[in-house]
Protein backbone atom coordinates (compact mmCIF):
# COMPACT_ATOMS: atom_id res chain seq x y z
CA UNK A 1 0.00 0.00 0.00
CA UNK A 2 1.01 3.75 -0.25
CA UNK A 3 3.03 4.84 2.82
CA UNK A 4 1.45 6.86 5.53
CA UNK A 5 1.99 10.86 5.02
CA UNK A 6 1.51 12.71 8.24
CA UNK A 7 -1.48 15.20 8.63
CA UNK A 8 -0.17 18.49 7.10
CA UNK A 9 0.41 21.43 9.87
CA UNK A 10 -0.39 24.88 8.37
CA UNK A 11 1.03 26.50 11.03
CA UNK A 12 4.98 24.95 10.19
CA UNK A 13 7.05 28.26 10.29
CA UNK A 14 9.57 27.15 7.53
CA UNK A 15 6.62 26.47 4.77
CA UNK A 16 7.11 29.85 3.20
CA UNK A 17 10.49 29.54 2.13
CA UNK A 18 10.95 25.88 1.74
CA UNK A 19 11.37 25.38 -1.78
CA UNK A 20 10.15 21.08 -0.89
CA UNK A 21 7.30 22.31 0.90
CA UNK A 22 5.88 24.64 -0.95
CA UNK A 23 6.53 21.86 -3.75
CA UNK A 24 4.96 19.10 -2.65
CA UNK A 25 2.99 20.51 0.27
CA UNK A 26 3.84 19.08 3.25
CA UNK A 27 4.45 20.44 6.70
CA UNK A 28 4.88 19.26 10.16
CA UNK A 29 3.73 16.10 12.90
CA UNK A 30 2.94 17.95 16.50
CA UNK A 31 2.44 17.41 19.67
CA UNK A 32 -1.55 17.98 18.93
CA UNK A 33 -2.27 15.47 16.56
CA UNK A 34 0.38 12.97 16.75
CA UNK A 35 -1.37 10.54 18.60
CA UNK A 36 -4.41 10.57 15.94
CA UNK A 37 -2.25 9.72 13.48
CA UNK A 38 -0.92 6.45 15.09
CA UNK A 39 -4.57 5.40 16.25
CA UNK A 40 -5.43 6.38 12.31
CA UNK A 41 -2.89 3.58 11.28
CA UNK A 42 -3.08 0.98 14.08
CA UNK A 43 -6.79 1.46 13.14
CA UNK A 44 -6.45 0.67 9.54
CA UNK A 45 -4.01 -2.11 10.11
CA UNK A 46 -1.39 -0.48 7.82
CA UNK A 47 1.87 -2.05 7.91
CA UNK A 48 4.03 0.24 6.14
CA UNK A 49 6.26 2.90 6.52
CA UNK A 50 4.77 6.16 8.09
CA UNK A 51 6.64 8.72 5.60
CA UNK A 52 7.14 12.46 7.12
CA UNK A 53 8.79 15.88 6.02
CA UNK A 54 11.74 18.42 7.32
CA UNK A 55 10.53 19.61 11.05
CA UNK A 56 8.02 16.59 11.58
CA UNK A 57 10.68 15.98 14.90
CA UNK A 58 10.76 19.58 15.47
CA UNK A 59 8.80 19.19 18.94
CA UNK A 60 8.91 18.40 22.22
CA UNK A 61 6.92 15.01 21.94
CA UNK A 62 8.80 14.20 18.81
CA UNK A 63 11.15 11.60 20.58
CA UNK A 64 8.35 10.25 22.55
CA UNK A 65 5.75 9.79 19.46
CA UNK A 66 8.77 8.21 17.36
CA UNK A 67 9.41 5.58 20.11
CA UNK A 68 5.46 4.80 20.41
CA UNK A 69 6.13 3.72 16.49
CA UNK A 70 8.99 2.08 17.08
CA UNK A 71 7.13 -0.13 18.96
CA UNK A 72 4.10 -0.46 17.10
CA UNK A 73 6.03 -2.15 14.72
CA UNK A 74 6.24 0.50 12.56
CA UNK A 75 9.39 2.03 10.39
CA UNK A 76 9.43 5.99 10.69
CA UNK A 77 11.36 7.23 7.29
CA UNK A 78 11.89 11.12 7.32
CA UNK A 79 12.35 13.27 4.33
CA UNK A 80 14.09 16.10 5.02
CA UNK A 81 15.54 19.37 3.39
CA UNK A 82 19.25 19.32 3.22
CA UNK A 83 19.67 22.75 4.78
CA UNK A 84 16.69 21.70 7.00
CA UNK A 85 19.23 18.82 8.28
CA UNK A 86 22.44 20.59 8.13
CA UNK A 87 20.91 23.09 11.01
CA UNK A 88 19.44 20.52 13.06
CA UNK A 89 20.93 17.16 13.02
CA UNK A 90 20.21 16.98 16.34
CA UNK A 91 16.64 15.78 15.74
CA UNK A 92 17.66 12.98 13.37
CA UNK A 93 20.01 11.28 16.43
CA UNK A 94 17.36 8.58 17.11
CA UNK A 95 17.13 7.42 13.25
CA UNK A 96 19.86 5.43 11.28
CA UNK A 97 21.17 6.62 7.75
CA UNK A 98 18.23 4.56 6.00
CA UNK A 99 15.70 6.25 7.33
CA UNK A 100 16.54 9.43 6.06
CA UNK A 101 16.01 10.77 2.93
CA UNK A 102 17.60 14.39 2.11
CA UNK A 103 16.65 17.04 -0.72
CA UNK A 104 19.13 19.15 -2.10
CA UNK A 105 17.85 22.38 -3.95
CA UNK A 106 21.13 24.09 -5.09
CA UNK A 107 23.76 22.61 -6.68
CA UNK A 108 26.15 24.59 -3.57
CA UNK A 109 24.74 22.28 -1.28
CA UNK A 110 25.43 19.36 -3.72
CA UNK A 111 29.27 19.55 -3.01
CA UNK A 112 28.82 18.94 0.58
CA UNK A 113 26.67 16.19 0.47
CA UNK A 114 26.03 14.00 3.60
CA UNK A 115 27.86 10.47 2.47
CA UNK A 116 26.62 8.89 5.67
CA UNK A 117 23.49 9.19 4.68
CA UNK A 118 22.21 6.23 1.67
CA UNK A 119 19.04 8.70 0.30
CA UNK A 120 20.09 11.87 -1.46
CA UNK A 121 17.86 13.17 -4.06
CA UNK A 122 17.91 16.44 -6.15
CA UNK A 123 15.18 18.23 -6.95
CA UNK A 124 14.93 20.41 -10.42
CA UNK A 125 12.50 23.32 -10.51
CA UNK A 126 12.33 26.08 -12.46
CA UNK A 127 15.39 28.24 -10.11
CA UNK A 128 17.90 25.57 -10.98
CA UNK A 129 17.41 23.80 -14.07
CA UNK A 130 18.55 26.15 -16.46
CA UNK A 131 21.90 26.59 -14.68
CA UNK A 132 21.66 22.79 -14.37
CA UNK A 133 21.63 22.74 -18.56
CA UNK A 134 24.14 25.14 -18.74
CA UNK A 135 26.65 22.64 -16.69
CA UNK A 136 25.52 20.08 -19.53
CA UNK A 137 26.43 22.26 -21.99
CA UNK A 138 29.98 22.98 -20.88
CA UNK A 139 32.62 21.64 -23.12
CA UNK A 140 33.91 18.94 -20.21
CA UNK A 141 31.01 16.66 -20.16
CA UNK A 142 32.79 15.19 -17.29
CA UNK A 143 31.15 18.33 -14.94
CA UNK A 144 28.64 17.43 -14.34
CA UNK A 145 29.10 13.85 -13.51
CA UNK A 146 32.00 14.89 -11.09
CA UNK A 147 29.46 17.08 -9.38
CA UNK A 148 26.96 14.20 -8.80
CA UNK A 149 29.92 12.10 -7.78
CA UNK A 150 29.33 9.88 -11.09
CA UNK A 151 25.39 9.61 -9.90
CA UNK A 152 26.15 6.81 -7.50
CA UNK A 153 25.26 9.12 -4.44
CA UNK A 154 21.99 10.72 -6.02
CA UNK A 155 18.59 10.45 -7.70
CA UNK A 156 16.64 13.16 -9.24
CA UNK A 157 13.46 14.38 -9.50
CA UNK A 158 11.35 17.08 -10.97
CA UNK A 159 9.14 19.61 -10.20
CA UNK A 160 5.53 19.96 -10.40
CA UNK A 161 4.40 21.34 -14.06
CA UNK A 162 1.66 23.27 -12.41
CA UNK A 163 0.68 25.87 -15.78
CA UNK A 164 1.70 27.23 -18.94
CA UNK A 165 3.81 30.30 -17.43
CA UNK A 166 7.67 30.74 -17.63
CA UNK A 167 7.49 30.32 -14.08
CA UNK A 168 6.76 26.64 -14.51
CA UNK A 169 8.50 23.66 -16.23
CA UNK A 170 7.17 22.20 -19.27
CA UNK A 171 7.10 18.73 -20.49
CA UNK A 172 9.32 19.76 -23.47
CA UNK A 173 11.69 21.22 -20.87
CA UNK A 174 11.91 18.33 -19.05
CA UNK A 175 12.30 15.72 -21.26
CA UNK A 176 15.42 17.51 -23.11
CA UNK A 177 16.87 18.18 -19.80
CA UNK A 178 16.39 14.48 -19.12
CA UNK A 179 17.63 12.82 -21.75
CA UNK A 180 20.41 15.15 -21.32
CA UNK A 181 21.48 13.74 -18.27
CA UNK A 182 21.12 10.48 -19.73
CA UNK A 183 23.15 10.86 -22.15
CA UNK A 184 26.31 11.39 -19.21
CA UNK A 185 25.46 7.93 -17.76
CA UNK A 186 21.78 5.53 -19.09
CA UNK A 187 21.47 4.27 -15.43
CA UNK A 188 20.83 7.90 -13.95
CA UNK A 189 17.85 7.60 -11.59
CA UNK A 190 14.74 9.81 -11.51
CA UNK A 191 12.79 9.03 -8.95
CA UNK A 192 9.95 10.67 -6.34
CA UNK A 193 11.68 10.25 -2.32
CA UNK A 194 10.46 7.45 -0.73
CA UNK A 195 6.22 7.24 -0.14
CA UNK A 196 6.06 10.86 -1.97
CA UNK A 197 3.99 12.15 -4.86
CA UNK A 198 4.11 14.79 -6.66
CA UNK A 199 1.05 17.72 -5.63
CA UNK A 200 -1.65 18.05 -8.28
CA UNK A 201 -2.02 22.29 -7.68
CA UNK A 202 -6.00 21.92 -8.76
CA UNK A 203 -6.49 20.21 -5.39
CA UNK A 204 -3.58 20.36 -2.64
CA UNK A 205 -5.85 18.71 -0.22
CA UNK A 206 -5.38 15.07 -1.45
CA UNK A 207 -2.00 14.80 0.96
CA UNK A 208 -4.85 14.65 3.60
CA UNK A 209 -6.81 11.61 2.09
CA UNK A 210 -5.86 8.98 4.25
CA UNK A 211 -9.41 7.67 3.71
CA UNK A 212 -10.96 5.69 6.54
CA UNK A 213 -15.24 4.58 5.99
CA UNK A 214 -17.95 5.91 8.12
CA UNK A 215 -19.48 2.49 7.75
CA UNK A 216 -18.06 -0.83 7.33
CA UNK A 217 -20.89 -3.64 6.53
CA UNK A 218 -20.93 -7.13 5.78
CA UNK A 219 -23.03 -9.66 3.91
CA UNK A 220 -23.56 -13.36 3.07
CA UNK A 221 -21.14 -15.76 5.00
CA UNK A 222 -17.59 -14.05 5.03
CA UNK A 223 -15.28 -16.37 6.51
CA UNK A 224 -12.29 -14.70 9.13
CA UNK A 225 -9.01 -13.92 7.88
CA UNK A 226 -7.55 -16.69 9.80
CA UNK A 227 -9.75 -19.49 8.78
CA UNK A 228 -8.78 -22.06 6.41
CA UNK A 229 -11.42 -20.96 3.95
CA UNK A 230 -10.31 -17.50 3.34
CA UNK A 231 -10.98 -16.51 0.07
CA UNK A 232 -8.96 -17.03 -2.68
CA UNK A 233 -9.73 -13.75 -5.03
CA UNK A 234 -10.71 -10.45 -3.32
CA UNK A 235 -12.73 -8.48 -5.85
CA UNK A 236 -12.94 -4.75 -5.65
CA UNK A 237 -15.41 -2.68 -6.70
CA UNK A 238 -15.50 1.25 -6.06
CA UNK A 239 -18.23 3.27 -7.34
CA UNK A 240 -20.30 6.41 -6.84
CA UNK A 241 -24.11 6.88 -7.28
CA UNK A 242 -24.28 3.60 -9.54
CA UNK A 243 -26.62 1.05 -7.77
CA UNK A 244 -28.28 0.48 -10.96
CA UNK A 245 -25.78 -0.45 -12.98
CA UNK A 246 -23.84 -2.26 -10.07
CA UNK A 247 -26.70 -4.50 -9.13
CA UNK A 248 -26.18 -6.14 -12.90
CA UNK A 249 -22.58 -6.04 -12.28
CA UNK A 250 -23.19 -8.11 -8.84
CA UNK A 251 -25.89 -10.65 -10.63
CA UNK A 252 -22.97 -11.35 -13.21
CA UNK A 253 -20.56 -12.22 -10.24
CA UNK A 254 -22.79 -14.10 -8.36
CA UNK A 255 -23.11 -16.79 -11.97
CA UNK A 256 -19.45 -17.34 -11.36
CA UNK A 257 -18.68 -21.28 -11.89
CA UNK A 258 -16.35 -21.26 -8.32
CA UNK A 259 -17.72 -21.47 -4.91
CA UNK A 260 -19.17 -18.64 -3.21
CA UNK A 261 -16.80 -19.27 -0.82
CA UNK A 262 -13.54 -19.12 -2.86
CA UNK A 263 -13.94 -15.29 -3.49
CA UNK A 264 -15.15 -11.98 -1.78
CA UNK A 265 -16.19 -8.98 -2.93
CA UNK A 266 -15.64 -5.48 -1.88
CA UNK A 267 -17.50 -2.87 -2.40
CA UNK A 268 -16.55 0.71 -2.11
CA UNK A 269 -19.02 3.56 -1.30
CA UNK A 270 -17.40 6.78 -2.72
CA UNK A 271 -20.07 8.99 -0.94
CA UNK A 272 -23.37 8.32 -3.03
CA UNK A 273 -25.87 10.56 -2.38
CA UNK A 274 -28.24 8.98 0.47
CA UNK A 275 -31.13 7.69 -1.90
CA UNK A 276 -28.71 5.32 -4.41
CA UNK A 277 -26.94 4.53 -0.88
CA UNK A 278 -30.11 3.41 0.84
CA UNK A 279 -31.21 1.68 -2.31
CA UNK A 280 -27.97 -0.16 -2.64
CA UNK A 281 -28.27 -1.47 0.86
CA UNK A 282 -31.65 -3.04 0.34
CA UNK A 283 -30.45 -4.85 -2.55
CA UNK A 284 -27.34 -6.19 -0.24
CA UNK A 285 -30.04 -7.28 2.48
CA UNK A 286 -31.68 -9.51 0.40
CA UNK A 287 -29.10 -11.14 -2.16
CA UNK A 288 -27.86 -14.21 -0.30
CA UNK A 289 -25.21 -15.84 -2.27
CA UNK A 290 -21.78 -13.24 -2.59
CA UNK A 291 -19.45 -12.54 0.71
CA UNK A 292 -19.84 -8.83 0.54
CA UNK A 293 -17.62 -5.76 2.55
CA UNK A 294 -19.49 -2.69 1.99
CA UNK A 295 -17.48 0.37 3.07
CA UNK A 296 -18.62 3.82 2.76
CA UNK A 297 -16.39 6.69 2.46
CA UNK A 298 -18.74 9.95 2.98
CA UNK A 299 -17.48 13.52 1.14
CA UNK A 300 -17.28 17.04 2.19
CA UNK A 301 -18.33 17.85 -1.18
CA UNK A 302 -18.98 16.49 -4.67
CA UNK A 303 -17.12 16.49 -7.47
CA UNK A 304 -17.08 19.43 -9.94
CA UNK A 305 -17.06 19.10 -13.97
CA UNK A 306 -13.15 20.64 -13.06
CA UNK A 307 -12.93 16.94 -11.58
CA UNK A 308 -10.86 18.07 -8.57
CA UNK A 309 -12.02 15.31 -6.16
CA UNK A 310 -11.57 12.46 -7.96
CA UNK A 311 -10.09 9.56 -5.08
CA UNK A 312 -10.24 6.53 -7.33
CA UNK A 313 -6.92 5.94 -6.55
CA UNK A 314 -7.00 5.95 -2.70
CA UNK A 315 -10.67 4.57 -2.66
CA UNK A 316 -9.13 1.00 -4.26
CA UNK A 317 -6.37 1.25 -1.84
CA UNK A 318 -8.87 1.01 0.87
CA UNK A 319 -10.74 -1.57 -0.65
CA UNK A 320 -7.42 -3.53 -0.84
CA UNK A 321 -6.67 -3.08 2.67
CA UNK A 322 -9.76 -4.27 3.88
CA UNK A 323 -9.16 -7.81 1.23
CA UNK A 324 -8.24 -11.04 2.73
CA UNK A 325 -6.94 -13.05 -0.26
CA UNK A 326 -3.94 -13.02 -2.23
CA UNK A 327 -5.03 -12.49 -5.59
CA UNK A 328 -6.92 -9.25 -6.88
CA UNK A 329 -9.18 -8.24 -9.02
CA UNK A 330 -10.26 -4.73 -9.69
CA UNK A 331 -13.26 -4.49 -11.34
CA UNK A 332 -15.27 -1.77 -12.55
CA UNK A 333 -18.91 -1.07 -11.25
CA UNK A 334 -20.03 -1.09 -15.04
CA UNK A 335 -18.58 -4.65 -16.23
CA UNK A 336 -20.40 -7.97 -16.62
CA UNK A 337 -17.68 -10.75 -16.53
CA UNK A 338 -18.41 -14.57 -17.92
CA UNK A 339 -19.28 -17.19 -16.01
CA UNK A 340 -16.16 -19.04 -15.85
CA UNK A 341 -13.92 -16.07 -15.50
CA UNK A 342 -12.66 -16.15 -12.06
CA UNK A 343 -11.93 -19.66 -12.76
CA UNK A 344 -9.83 -18.62 -15.06
CA UNK A 345 -8.13 -16.14 -13.08
CA UNK A 346 -7.04 -18.85 -10.27
CA UNK A 347 -5.51 -21.00 -12.75
CA UNK A 348 -2.61 -17.66 -13.01
CA UNK A 349 0.51 -18.17 -11.21
CA UNK A 350 -0.56 -15.69 -8.32
CA UNK A 351 3.13 -14.95 -7.48
CA UNK A 352 3.95 -13.57 -10.91
CA UNK A 353 0.52 -13.25 -13.44
CA UNK A 354 -0.85 -10.05 -14.41
CA UNK A 355 -3.81 -10.58 -16.94
CA UNK A 356 -6.47 -8.41 -18.60
CA UNK A 357 -10.21 -9.33 -20.47
CA UNK A 358 -11.09 -7.99 -23.38
CA UNK A 359 -13.18 -5.17 -23.03
CA UNK A 360 -16.66 -4.68 -24.81
CA UNK A 361 -19.49 -1.86 -25.08
CA UNK A 362 -23.10 -2.68 -24.54
CA UNK A 363 -25.70 -0.19 -26.18
CA UNK A 364 -28.00 1.78 -24.02
CA UNK A 365 -30.84 -0.65 -25.32
CA UNK A 366 -28.78 -3.69 -24.29
CA UNK A 367 -28.04 -2.35 -20.60
CA UNK A 368 -31.70 -1.53 -20.26
CA UNK A 369 -32.62 -4.68 -20.99
CA UNK A 370 -30.27 -7.05 -18.90
CA UNK A 371 -30.22 -8.54 -15.83
CA UNK A 372 -27.11 -9.23 -15.41
CA UNK A 373 -27.14 -12.56 -16.78
CA UNK A 374 -24.18 -12.87 -19.33
CA UNK A 375 -26.25 -15.74 -21.55
CA UNK A 376 -28.85 -12.79 -22.53
CA UNK A 377 -25.99 -10.32 -24.54
CA UNK A 378 -24.96 -11.03 -28.46
CA UNK A 379 -23.08 -9.65 -30.86
CA UNK A 380 -25.89 -7.53 -31.90
CA UNK A 381 -26.25 -5.49 -28.02
CA UNK A 382 -22.43 -4.37 -28.51
CA UNK A 383 -21.19 -1.08 -30.06
CA UNK A 384 -18.43 1.23 -31.04
CA UNK A 385 -17.06 3.96 -28.72
CA UNK A 386 -15.12 7.05 -30.11
CA UNK A 387 -12.44 6.51 -27.94
CA UNK A 388 -12.13 2.72 -28.11
CA UNK A 389 -9.52 2.48 -31.11
CA UNK A 390 -6.90 3.15 -28.61
CA UNK A 391 -7.33 -0.61 -27.32
CA UNK A 392 -9.01 -2.03 -29.72
CA UNK A 393 -5.63 -2.63 -31.79
CA UNK A 394 -3.78 -3.71 -28.63
CA UNK A 395 -6.33 -6.77 -28.31
CA UNK A 396 -5.80 -7.95 -32.43
CA UNK A 397 -1.97 -7.85 -31.71
CA UNK A 398 -2.27 -10.45 -28.63
CA UNK A 399 0.65 -9.80 -27.22
CA UNK A 400 0.79 -7.57 -24.07
CA UNK A 401 4.29 -7.72 -23.19
CA UNK A 402 6.00 -6.97 -26.73
CA UNK A 403 4.40 -3.85 -26.89
CA UNK A 404 6.43 -0.91 -26.89
CA UNK A 405 5.22 0.87 -23.88
CA UNK A 406 2.77 -2.17 -21.90
CA UNK A 407 1.77 0.27 -19.42
CA UNK A 408 -0.25 2.38 -21.40
CA UNK A 409 -2.59 -0.77 -21.34
CA UNK A 410 -2.89 -1.38 -17.61
CA UNK A 411 -6.46 -0.25 -17.18
CA UNK A 412 -8.36 -1.72 -14.06
CA UNK A 413 -11.74 -2.49 -15.54
CA UNK A 414 -10.93 -5.77 -14.68
CA UNK A 415 -7.50 -6.12 -14.03
CA UNK A 416 -6.68 -9.14 -11.52
CA UNK A 417 -2.74 -9.79 -10.12
CA UNK A 418 -2.28 -10.94 -6.62
CA UNK A 419 -1.55 -8.94 -3.61
CA UNK A 420 2.01 -8.92 -2.95
CA UNK A 421 2.86 -7.54 -6.29
CA UNK A 422 0.13 -5.20 -5.80
CA UNK A 423 1.80 -3.85 -2.34
CA UNK A 424 5.55 -4.17 -3.67
CA UNK A 425 4.79 -1.69 -6.23
CA UNK A 426 3.29 1.23 -3.72
CA UNK A 427 -0.71 0.41 -4.74
CA UNK A 428 -2.33 3.44 -6.52
CA UNK A 429 -0.91 6.97 -5.87
CA UNK A 430 -3.26 8.97 -4.31
CA UNK A 431 -2.69 12.51 -6.41
CA UNK A 432 -3.99 12.14 -9.64
CA UNK A 433 -6.90 13.78 -9.03
CA UNK A 434 -8.52 14.36 -12.37
CA UNK A 435 -10.39 11.35 -15.08
CA UNK A 436 -6.97 8.31 -16.46
CA UNK A 437 -3.72 7.78 -15.63
CA UNK A 438 -3.73 6.62 -11.67
CA UNK A 439 -4.11 3.16 -13.46
CA UNK A 440 -1.20 3.52 -15.66
CA UNK A 441 0.90 5.17 -13.37
CA UNK A 442 0.57 1.51 -11.38
CA UNK A 443 1.01 -0.43 -14.03
CA UNK A 444 4.16 1.27 -14.77
CA UNK A 445 5.68 0.49 -11.21
CA UNK A 446 4.50 -2.81 -11.54
CA UNK A 447 6.02 -3.75 -14.60
CA UNK A 448 9.55 -2.93 -12.91
CA UNK A 449 8.63 -6.05 -10.67
CA UNK A 450 9.00 -8.20 -13.98
CA UNK A 451 5.56 -9.91 -13.81
CA UNK A 452 3.99 -12.04 -16.27
CA UNK A 453 1.28 -9.83 -18.73
CA UNK A 454 -1.11 -12.32 -19.91
CA UNK A 455 -4.16 -10.96 -22.15
CA UNK A 456 -7.33 -13.32 -21.88
CA UNK A 457 -9.62 -14.15 -24.48
CA UNK A 458 -12.78 -13.27 -21.71
CA UNK A 459 -14.75 -10.94 -23.07
CA UNK A 460 -16.15 -8.21 -20.59
CA UNK A 461 -19.05 -6.15 -21.59
CA UNK A 462 -18.92 -2.64 -20.16
CA UNK A 463 -21.92 -1.33 -19.50
CA UNK A 464 -23.90 1.51 -21.07
CA UNK A 465 -23.19 5.25 -19.26
CA UNK A 466 -26.79 6.87 -18.45
CA UNK A 467 -26.69 10.16 -17.81
CA UNK A 468 -26.08 10.79 -14.03
CA UNK A 469 -24.68 7.35 -13.93
CA UNK A 470 -21.56 8.38 -12.08
CA UNK A 471 -19.03 11.77 -12.06
CA UNK A 472 -17.38 10.62 -15.42
CA UNK A 473 -18.23 12.97 -19.12
CA UNK A 474 -18.11 10.96 -21.71
CA UNK A 475 -17.47 14.18 -24.22
CA UNK A 476 -14.40 13.13 -26.31
CA UNK A 477 -12.68 16.74 -25.77
CA UNK A 478 -13.43 17.06 -22.17
CA UNK A 479 -11.61 13.52 -21.53
CA UNK A 480 -8.50 14.93 -23.56
CA UNK A 481 -8.51 17.90 -21.84
CA UNK A 482 -8.50 15.76 -18.24
CA UNK A 483 -6.00 13.33 -19.50
CA UNK A 484 -3.60 16.30 -20.81
CA UNK A 485 -3.79 17.58 -17.01
CA UNK A 486 -2.95 14.07 -15.34
CA UNK A 487 -0.17 13.44 -18.21
CA UNK A 488 1.95 15.97 -16.78
CA UNK A 489 1.84 14.57 -13.27
CA UNK A 490 2.44 11.28 -14.89
CA UNK A 491 5.39 12.74 -16.74
CA UNK A 492 6.99 14.14 -13.61
CA UNK A 493 6.50 11.09 -11.40
CA UNK A 494 8.22 8.67 -13.82
CA UNK A 495 9.70 9.72 -16.50
CA UNK A 496 9.28 7.26 -18.80
CA UNK A 497 11.63 6.24 -22.03
CA UNK A 498 9.88 6.80 -25.29
CA UNK A 499 7.84 9.28 -23.55
CA UNK A 500 7.92 12.13 -26.67
CA UNK A 501 3.98 11.38 -27.24
CA UNK A 502 3.87 13.18 -23.89
CA UNK A 503 4.83 16.33 -25.04
CA UNK A 504 1.55 16.90 -27.32
CA UNK A 505 -0.55 15.14 -24.73
CA UNK A 506 0.23 17.68 -21.81
CA UNK A 507 -0.23 20.92 -23.91
CA UNK A 508 -3.47 22.24 -22.50
CA UNK A 509 -3.89 24.66 -25.28
CA UNK A 510 -4.36 21.86 -27.99
CA UNK A 511 -7.73 20.82 -25.70
CA UNK A 512 -8.77 24.11 -24.39
CA UNK A 513 -8.96 25.66 -27.77
CA UNK A 514 -11.18 22.69 -28.85
CA UNK A 515 -13.57 22.82 -25.60
CA UNK A 516 -13.65 26.63 -26.20
CA UNK A 517 -14.94 26.66 -29.19
CA UNK A 518 -17.42 23.78 -28.71
CA UNK A 519 -19.02 25.13 -25.73
CA UNK A 520 -17.54 28.77 -24.62
CA UNK A 521 -20.57 31.55 -24.64
CA UNK A 522 -23.50 28.26 -25.25
CA UNK A 523 -25.99 27.71 -23.14
CA UNK A 524 -24.05 23.88 -22.89
CA UNK A 525 -21.01 25.83 -21.55
CA UNK A 526 -23.43 27.76 -18.83
CA UNK A 527 -25.00 24.81 -17.97
CA UNK A 528 -24.89 23.26 -14.63
CA UNK A 529 -22.82 20.19 -16.01
CA UNK A 530 -19.72 22.02 -16.83
CA UNK A 531 -20.30 24.49 -13.52
CA UNK A 532 -16.60 25.44 -12.29
CA UNK A 533 -14.83 24.30 -14.69
CA UNK A 534 -11.75 26.15 -15.32
CA UNK A 535 -9.34 25.49 -18.00
CA UNK A 536 -5.94 26.50 -16.95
Amino acid sequence: MRDQLVPINPNCPRSARCRFCNQLGYRNLNSQNSAEVLQNIIKQNWNSKVVAPCSTLNCKSSEATLNTFQKKGLIFNHVSLFSYFKEFQYEFKNLSSDQISLIYTDLSEVRDVHDQINNNYFLIDSQNCFELEKILNQPDSREFSILFKDFSTFKFFFAPIYDDSKNSLNAKTILALAQKMRQQNPKIKFEYPYGHDAIDPRNPEHLYWHLWPSEILKFGQLVESNSAKTPRVSIIIPFYNRTALLTKVLRSLSDQTISQNQFEVILVDDGSDRPEKDSLLAYLALQLKLNITYLYVPRVEKMTAAFSANRAGPIRNLGVSHSLAPSLLFLDSDILLPPNFLETVLKLDLKTDVALPHRIYLSKQATERTSGCYSEISNADVEKMPWQSYIDGFYQRQNWTSEKLPWKYFITYGLSLSKDLFIRSGGFRTNYISFGYEDLDLGFRVLRLKPNLKLLESKAYHLFHFEGAGEYSLDLDLRNYQLALTSRTFLIQNMPDNADYLIHMTELKNWKQKFYKRFYGTKNFLSKKYKGLVLD
